[in-house]
């Protein structure tokens, strides 16, 4: 007798309907406990008592004084770094200019003095070959003549070297008084770096001081509405206790007493509990697959992203 196997192929598609519809059913359970809490806040269904909250308060923690004062640094850096910059390369330019000019110096008195070389090499080998046309070329004029071509080239040579000397201890001290010019240049800036810098302090701690101060001050009200909330809850479920539940007092006063916000957060809070109560006792698979429905998303509103915290 031949037995048949249903391919797996076929019971893989089986099993996946099967979860389909399980998760399906799954979700149409979730949405109807959140509709059920969310139509319980309309405004046609507002007979009954919420439950306490706790508001949300702002968080503020001050820096210290060394944090301040690193973060004004630091809005400040590019503004030192350029003026140190700027200060740096001005000096760089003039000390470059007057270290060309040195240079330029040398090779000017060089070039002089190759020139001057060759014009009396010249006036000396003329002056010998006239002596020698006229056989005077060992008499005592030729050579006191000759004598005179050295010493005015001496002479020559001496003052070049002079000037050289004198125009380059004239540069030398223009570096000397240009050093002396950006160490104050540095100097001024870092008195006028210093009180920026305070400015900034200063500045940042004023701002800061308005931060807390406007944080302690919507803390305190929160803080107030909260009390206040919370009290006439009490006195809600005080009334309950005491009174048939048809004729309980509604949400209907919550709402012009505190605004819609409030009512809204405890609606928000109710249904966030609720759809986290009913996915932890769900598989993991099954929460992925929640958490990932739209409908789901839309539901859970800005909560959403809170709950997805609570189940990684």
């Amino acid at each position: 007798m031949n037995t048949y196997k249903i391919p797996d192929s076929i019971t893989k598609k089986v099993q996946s309907i099967q979860t389909k519809e399980k998760q399906k059913d799954i979700l149409d359970e979730i949405y109807s406990k959140l509709d059920n809490v969310s139509n319980k806040f309309s405004g046609s269904n507002l007979n009954s008592v919420p439950e306490k909250i706790e508001l949300e308060k702002m968080e503020f923690t001050r820096p210290s004084d060394e944090q301040i004062k690193k973060e004004s640094e630091q809005a400040l850096s590019e503004y030192k770094n350029n003026e140190i910059e700027n200060i740096n390369n001005d000096y760089k330019q003039k000390q470059d200019s007057l270290i060309n000019n040195k240079e330029s110096l040398v090779n000017t008195t060089n070039e002089a003095k190759e020139q001057l070389n060759n014009y009396y090499t010249q006036a000396i080998e003329n002056s010998e070959n006239q002596a020698l046309k006229r056989g005077l070329s060992r008499s005592s004029i030729v050579i006191n003549q000759l004598d005179a071509f050295e010493k005015d080239k001496i002479a020559d040579y001496k003052a070049l070297d002079e000037k050289l000397s004198s125009d380059i201890n004239a540069i030398n001290f223009e570096l000397n008084a240009l050093t002396g010019q950006k160490d104050n240049a540095l100097k001024n800036f870092d008195i006028t770096y210093a009180v920026k810098l305070q400015e900034k302090i200063n500045s940042l701690t004023e701002e800061l001081n308005k931060k807390e101060q406007e944080v302690i001050e919507y803390n305190n009200e929160i803080a107030l509405k909260e009390a206040e909330y919370n009290k006439k809850v009490d006195e809600l479920k005080n009334e309950l206790e005491n009174t048939n539940w048809e004729n309980s007092v509604d949400l209907i006063n919550l709402y012009g007493k505190y605004g819609p916000y409030v009512v809204e957060k405890v609606k928000n809070d109710e249904i966030y509990n609720t759809a986290k109560n009913l996915l932890s006792n769900l598989s993991e698979d099954q929460i992925l697959a929640v958490l990932n429905d739209e409908g789901f998303k839309k539901r859970l509103g800005d909560n959403y992203e809170k709950l997805v915290s609570e189940f990684k």
